[in-house]
């Protein structure tokens, strides 16, 4: 089912183009766009989340992207040459400037990555960007970076959503990341009020014409689901993210409706390993088998998903391990087993299950904590929070268990150094998890050029995490976007990229 949907979306994706070329592109305009929630904590060098990512993907660059087809190509950096298998000299782009008027040169690279490596950042690719032995500025426009070790998924980090160049006269001179911005970008930050609106302005410098067409990007946040459709339908905004699922086929009808649909999204629940019962790894186990993946879908997503049969690797990814897509199926039977192994009462077993009050973690919760209760835990308490506070969860591991959701960071499955690696900012490092054997096999696949092997490597790492269950793996869901029909230029990127889809607003026009 994966591989048919994923092929869809790659068809759908490289025929959006074509179909924007059926009109003439026209500048000027307002986009009024529905997010789910508000952006916030605006620090371009850590993640927060899906949201946030839309609207500063706009504002900030890097020194590599994405092409509307999924392939890396050159961005700020206009070329790269690769010597050696560690060392990367790269070539810049000229006659750039920061929305602060300052020009885009070497010493604004050498500034970002060294921000990025440093701990006080906290920043969320701090482990990836370590791999860097030394920064070399040759000349204005030109950076040579020396990686310790051979890296493979190296150009994909540069491309990645928390490797945006930042503007280092700016920032020296008292610029603040988490209440400013100062990008290379199409769009510059407008007025905004929090909780309210955000807007994005036009950057009439902008390195690369015509884009962007838009002169303005309205931002509202409405985070209720039917709400957000409404607005949607009656022409209140432009366009929405986060459509839910119950309202994607209704809209696919509407004439004066456009539906992107991708499911580059999933739904896990987290466990954490320092805290009883979960500190037994049996305990982890259990619960993956003792959640019914399949009524969660029917249930919570009207049968509109993709179960997890192990971990993150999704069908149709040169990386699939195959042969572990049965590891978590439901088996109450053997969760139970499992549990008494563990020495594990339910009945006397107090949970506290968190979850946002947003349909798409809620909904589920609730299903979860049913099925729960039929393997015995009559002591769940389902405690609802706002997005904020799931935010500081994530980063201080202040939970016992708790669901969420994430799309992938990047197409190389070295994705899982985010999450799992001991230094892991958005999971292990929170709640403490570590596995030397874990952190071995994650090095030697970042270090490792040939696909063949780094095949192999991923199968073990899968292996490993289905070993140490630190979280419930539940499933892929549906992640679609809209717009009024006479919005045009909009690219759903293909496969795990399509969270991505979002920071390519320049696209965009009006007719």
């Amino acid at each position: 089912m994966f591989k048919r949907l994923a092929l869809l979306l790659i068809v759908v994706a490289m025929l959006a183009p074509v179909a924007a070329a059926a009109g003439t592109p026209k500048s000027g305009g307002t986009l009024k766009f529905a997010l789910l929630r508000d952006p916030n904590r605006w620090d371009p060098h850590i993640n927060q989340g899906a949201t946030t990512y839309t609207f500063m993907a706009n504002i900030y660059e890097g020194l590599v992207r994405y092409s509307l087809k999924g392939t890396l190509e050159p961005a700020l950096a206009v070329r790269w040459e690769n010597p050696d298998p560690t060392t990367y000299v790269l070539h810049l782009r000229r006659n750039v400037k920061f929305h602060s008027g300052n020009p885009f040169t070497a010493e604004d690279v050498k500034y970002s990555i060294e921000r990025i490596l440093d701990p006080n950042t906290a920043a969320t690719r701090s482990r990836e960007f370590s791999a860097i032995q030394s920064i070399t500025v040759i000349d204005p426009y030109t950076v040579k970076l020396t990686l310790k070790k051979p890296d493979a998924p190296f150009l994909e980090v540069l491309a990645s959503g928390e490797a945006m160049m930042v503007d280092k006269k700016w920032a020296e001179a008292g610029g603040n990341f988490k209440q400013a911005t100062s990008g290379t970008g199409p769009f510059k930050q407008g007025p905004f009020e929090t909780g309210v609106r955000y807007t994005l302005l036009k950057n009439p410098d902008y390195w690369e014409q015509p884009y962007p067409y838009l002169d303005r990007i309205e931002y509202a946040s409405i985070p209720k689901d039917e709400v957000r459709v409404s607005a949607l339908q009656t022409g209140s905004v432009d366009m929405a993210e986060y459509i839910p699922w119950q309202s994607i086929k209704g809209l696919e009808k509407d004439p004066n409706i456009t539906v992107y649909v991708g499911y580059d999204t999933f739904n896990i629940i987290r466990l954490n390993p320092k805290r009883p019962p979960f500190d037994d790894v049996r305990v982890r186990q259990a619960f993956n088998y003792l959640i019914d993946r399949k009524e969660i879908i029917d249930l919570a997503w009207g049968g509109i998903g993709v179960p997890m049969g192990a971990g993150l690797i999704p069908e149709g990814h040169w990386a699939f391990p195959a042969a572990l897509q049965k590891t978590w199926s439901y088996d109450p039977a053997k969760g139970k087993k499992l549990l008494a192994e563990a020495g594990v009462n339910p009945a006397a077993t107090k949970i506290v299950f968190d979850s946002t009050t947003l349909s798409v973690h809620m909904d589920e919760a609730q299903i979860v904590v049913t099925q729960l209760q039929k393997a015995g835990f009559t002591q769940i308490e389902l405690k609802p929070m706002d997005v904020p506070t799931q935010q500081k969860k994530r980063v201080s591991g202040d939970y016992q268990m708790f669901i969420d959701g994430f799309s992938l960071p990047g197409p190389d499955p070295d994705f899982y150094t985010v999450w799992f690696s001991s230094a892991g900012p958005l999971y292990a490092k929170p709640v403490g998890f570590a596995d030397e054997k874990l952190d071995k096999l994650l090095d030697e696949g970042r270090s490792t050029l040939d696909q063949a092997k780094r095949k192999v490597i991923y199968a073990q790492v899968e292996q490993r995490l289905t070993e140490l269950a630190p979280w419930v793996f539940v499933h892929w869901r549906p992640q679609a976007e809209a717009s009024r029909a006479n919005v045009k230029g909009f690219t759903r990127l293909p496969g795990a990229l399509g969270n991505k889809s979002l920071g390519g607003l320049k696209y965009v026009w009006k007719e």
